[in-house]
């Protein structure tokens, strides 16, 4: 039996949680990647004020991955 993960990498901003992150996900098809950065480019919000939004986008993506087997990291936490 695979056991899930949710991972929560916290830090300062450049101290290397994304390429930790991604590192990760290259090393198991069983883990994907959230971002919140990424979801708001993805999306035009970069101007922050479409915050909600964007976390109510990563709970729905991170419930998702969760309910199809696959372990989690979101490497967007800083201190």
């Amino acid at each position: 039996m695979n056991v899930q993960t949710v991972y929560f990498l916290k830090g300062l901003p450049a101290s290397g949680k994304s390429t930790y992150a991604e590192e990760k996900v290259k090393s198991s098809s069983s883990i994907k990647r959230i971002n919140k950065d990424l979801l708001r480019k993805m999306i035009h919000a970069d101007d922050f004020k479409n915050e909600n939004f964007i976390l109510s986008v990563r709970d729905i993506l991170l419930k998702e991955f969760l309910l199809k087997g696959f372990s989690v990291i979101i490497d967007d936490t800083n201190l």
